[in-house]
């Protein structure tokens, strides 16, 4: 890749947000280039926040929290700090 390239991102299509999150987590863990390495939040930001609307779309705050939980996962994944316990935990 260009050294002017800010970054690489991947589709996540297929695969599950825990799994999109897990994989983003694994290669952000390893990555010891200068590219900002992600992936495309379609489905691993929204999927949570959309089966909540599809639930009861008044309820603004179960929204809310699904889809600030996948942003606060995937912003770690992005890091390299993701992990299984704490997607347990802030999922609570």
């Amino acid at each position: 890749m260009p050294s002017d390239v800010p970054g690489i991102a991947f589709l996540s299509g297929g695969q599950s947000e825990i799994e999109s999150s897990r994989n983003l987590n694994e290669i952000n863990k390893i990555n010891d280039s200068n590219f900002l390495i992600t992936f495309s939040y379609g489905r691993g930001l929204q999927a949570s926040a959309l089966r909540e609307f599809g639930k009861k779309q008044d309820n603004i705050d179960s929204i809310q929290k699904a889809f600030n939980h996948r942003a606060r996962m995937n912003g770690l994944s992005s890091k390299g700090e993701w992990s299984e316990n704490l997607e347990k935990v802030s999922a609570a």
